[in-house]
């Protein structure tokens, strides 16, 4: 599948949607409907509004989003696996989606054709260093 289809199907797998010039409301009523139903909410906010191709946008999802997502994750006591009280706010176009965190890896770990397990591991990497690869020091 190409990149430009995976950013089609995450913005597909939005939960809901607005628009972006409404951004601060949407969000705020959205914490509320989270909050309510999961007793928790937390927002994780990323523009792609400087990215005007699909496969670059796509691109910057997998390799600078997902990993700093995880961090974050992380410093909120939570885990790439476990994430459902957090919400992506994906800016794209003039459009503000609204994607579950876990409906965010579901899709990235899709495109990176790695198993659950494998995809474990690269998400322990993320959570330690919030980067997409780790640099390998010496002993």
């Amino acid at each position: 599948m190409s990149p430009e289809a995976h950013l089609t199907r995450l913005l597909e797998a939005a939960f809901d949607t607005g628009p972006a010039r409404e951004a601060n409301t949407l969000i705020s009523e959205t914490r509320g409907r989270v909050r309510s139903a999961l007793g928790a909410s937390f927002n994780y906010e990323v523009s792609l509004l400087e990215i005007d191709d699909a496969s670059a946008a796509w691109s910057h999802l997998e390799r600078v989003v997902a990993p700093r997502l995880a961090l974050y994750l992380k410093s909120k006591r939570m885990n790439v696996a476990s994430c459902a009280p957090v919400f992506v706010s994906l800016f794209y176009g003039d459009t503000l989606h609204f994607v579950a965190a876990t409906d965010f890896f579901a899709e990235i770990r899709d495109a990176s054709g790695l198993d659950e397990q494998a995809f474990a591991e690269r998400a322990r990497v993320w959570e330690k260093t919030g980067r997409a690869y780790a640099a390998l020091l010496p002993g």
